[in-house]
C-alpha cells in the first residue's frame, strides 16, 4: 500500500477517535489528578514556563514523556498515546502544563491542563 494512502488512513482514524475527546474537549482534565485517554491520540503539550534543558513535563502510566529546549507556551509533539493510558502531569514540572489533542482540521485542541 502507497504511503500517503496509509497516513491519508491514519488520519482519518484519528479524526473518527477525536469524537470520544469531546467531553475533555469541552472541560479539560486536571493533569494532577491524572486524566484516562478514551481513544489513541498524537499528544502535544505546552508549558508556561521557557525550558531550558529537556524536561519531564508529563507521565504515561507512570512512566515521564521529555519535552524538549523550547519557549514558554511553545506546544511540543510528543507522540502517540493508546487509550485507557493515564497521563499526569510530572511532579516538580514547571509551570502549568497543558495537554493537547489534533483535530481533523490540524488545530489542536486542550484536554487537560494542570
Amino acid at each position: 500500500m502507497h504511503v500517503a494512502t496509509l497516513t491519508q488512513q491514519h488520519a482519518r482514524r484519528e479524526r473518527q477517535d477525536l469524537s470520544k475527546f469531546r467531553a475533555l474537549i469541552a472541560t479539560p482534565g486536571d493533569l494532577a489528578a491524572g486524566v484516562t485517554l478514551p481513544a489513541n491520540a498524537t499528544v502535544y503539550v505546552s508549558t508556561t514556563s521557557a525550558l531550558v534543558a529537556s524536561t519531564a513535563l508529563i507521565t504515561v502510566n507512570d512512566a515521564d514523556r521529555f519535552s524538549p529546549i523550547q519557549a514558554a507556551n511553545r506546544r511540543d509533539l510528543l507522540g502517540l498515546v493508546q487509550r485507557g493510558r493515564v497521563v499526569k502531569k510530572k511532579v516538580g514540572a514547571p509551570g502549568t502544563v497543558s495537554v493537547y489533542v489534533q483535530d481533523g482540521l490540524g488545530k489542536l485542541r486542550k484536554i487537560a491542563q494542570g
